[in-house]
């Protein structure tokens, strides 16, 4: 069994792809303006995956508000091209649980399980919903993963 511990902080839902996405402090930079976040970022040692974890633990709404900008200013040929993504298509989702208590998504493919995190219970709700509009049968579970 292969784990990734950091691979997302950003995900994005279409109407026929889920997208998986890393936003580091350049992007936030970018799409969200200068931050106080991103400069305390850039003044600290470490490596990206350290840095993009601590912009994933404290950063939330500057993320949150790197990716709104960047869906008004980009399309999504962009964001597929030049930011780090793991995309999975809708057809590909056999069904999904959410863990409300962990904020926790868990996705189940052919291939594979996959995993998200949410910062908040109202994103959570909000995603589980509309992948159900969307066809991607939607359970809660107590279980923990």
């Amino acid at each position: 069994i292969q784990k990734v511990y950091d691979a997302d902080n950003a995900v994005l839902l279409t109407d026929k792809r889920l997208l998986f996405m890393m936003l580091g402090p350049d992007q936030v930079k970018e799409f969200a303006g200068d931050t106080d976040l991103v400069n305390v970022l850039e003044t600290l040692p470490g490596d990206a995956h350290a840095k993009r974890r601590w912009l994933w633990l404290k950063g939330g709404t500057v993320v949150s508000q790197a990716l709104q900008g960047l869906m008004r200013e980009k399309d999504l040929a962009y964001i597929t091209g030049e930011l780090f993504n793991y995309s999975v298509p809708l057809s590909d989702i056999s069904g999904a649980s959410v863990h409300p208590r962990s904020q926790g998504l868990k996705l189940k493919t052919s291939q594979k399980d996959l995993q998200h995190s949410f910062r908040n219970a109202q994103d959570l709700a909000a995603f589980k919903d509309k992948l159900a509009e969307l066809g991607v049968p939607v359970v809660e579970s107590n279980k923990m993963w």
